[in-house]
């Protein structure tokens, strides 16, 4: 069989969820015996950075400049590699390798987010500043006025896009069951050609966590605003000083990379390292303690892979399926949506008594026992 999967850019397994996920469901095909290519909207030189492909790996012609050109190689490709399934990693927000035309083609879109995202985050990114001008400010007052308006015209986009998106895919995949009334909530239909799937494990089973676990707390992910760090720099900043004998890591890089570090040291921050883009598997087998502060997510793998190495997750409860990753008091902490203080005091609790971490590890290798 013959496998394509798509996305708007390329699947580098440490430059994000989508990748990584891709990446392992690729070389599972592969050796079973299946033919898998990529294909994306663009490509940079930061994309093949310290990883070579399993696959063949193709790039649209521009289509900005040409969406029929595009189209039209799209379709020769299809044909020329015989293709049989299309596995759309872009689903949510892009339409473009859907339309296989009469071609006998099976298409599966997956969705890596809750459906509704840009509906429910409108409120938050109209009230959002950008920057402390008086322009921006005055900016934010007129996003408000407007908001009611933009909300029922998110919703009628979002609507039609999922219309376009359930004629065009034989199938409809979701991250966790807790999105499925997101879908049923737009049109009962969608269900129909709906389910869901858990993103895989990406490292082997671990059944003896690592022992020695170094007081060091970890972020890992791409550096940019909707990881929302610089909420963990003002948590930090609260902690470092009553804790000098923890270090917090951060383990990632990207467009607010250097913002980031600029505001580390504008607080005067201590026992803090920015080591960029890393194979995380080394701070998960150090670390005790993984941190998400993010407006949003879809299923992360950084904290599954975390908890696979014993490292213990804490997260806002911000997204429904940190409700399927983390159990509250018996695998990490879940903290009210940001709030730092919250967020703040049961961190402050791990760091304190560390009989609540090696809980939440032998937690950890009781349900791996019994997953065998």
């Amino acid at each position: 069989m013959n496998i394509l999967f798509t996305s708007s850019t390329p699947f580098h397994p440490l430059r994000g969820g989508v990748g990584r996920v891709t990446d392992t469901l690729c070389k599972a095909f592969l050796s079973k015996g299946h033919k898998v290519f990529y294909l994306h909207h663009k490509w940079s030189d930061n994309d093949n950075k310290n990883y070579h492909y399993p696959v063949p790996t193709d790039v649209l012609p521009n289509q900005d400049k040409d969406i029929q050109l595009s189209h039209a190689f799209y379709i020769d490709y299809l044909k020329q590699r015989q293709i049989d399934i299309v596995i759309c990693q872009d689903a949510l927000f892009d339409l473009t390798f859907h339309r296989t035309e009469d071609l006998p083609v099976k298409v599966i879109s997956v969705i890596h987010n809750n459906p509704l995202l840009d509906y429910n985050v409108l409120w938050n990114q109209f009230v959002t500043l950008r920057n402390d001008k008086i322009v921006e400010k005055l900016k934010r007052i007129a996003r408000c006025c407007i908001y009611l308006n933009a909300k029922k015209k998110m919703w009628k986009r979002t609507v039609l896009h999922f219309n376009e998106l359930y004629q065009l895919s034989d199938k409809i995949l979701l991250l966790s069951p807790q999105y499925i009334p997101s879908l049923r909530k737009m049109d009962e239909k969608f269900l129909s050609k709906t389910e869901y799937i858990y993103n895989p494990n990406t490292y082997p089973l671990q059944l003896n966590l690592p022992k020695n676990k170094k007081k060091e707390i970890i972020f890992v992910g791409r550096c940019f605003y909707v990881k929302r760090i610089d909420r963990l720099l003002k948590i930090w900043n609260s902690l470092w000083k009553k804790h000098p004998e923890w270090k917090f890591t951060i383990v990632g890089d990207g467009p607010e990379k250097e913002h980031l570090d600029r505001l580390a040291h504008k607080m005067k921050l201590e026992n803090i390292e920015f080591v960029g883009f890393q194979d995380p598997q080394t701070y998960y087998k150090r670390a005790s303690i993984i941190c998400m502060t993010s407006n949003f997510e879809g299923f992360p793998m950084t904290l599954v892979e975390a908890m696979q190495f014993g490292c213990v997750p804490i997260a806002f409860d911000s997204f429904e399926a940190v409700n399927d990753i983390i159990l509250p008091k018996k695998t990490g902490e879940l903290a009210k949506s940001f709030d730092l203080k919250k967020f703040e005091n049961k961190l402050t609790k791990l760091l304190d008594d560390e009989t609540i971490v090696l809980f939440c590890l032998k937690t950890h290798l009781s349900m791996l026992s019994n997953s065998i």
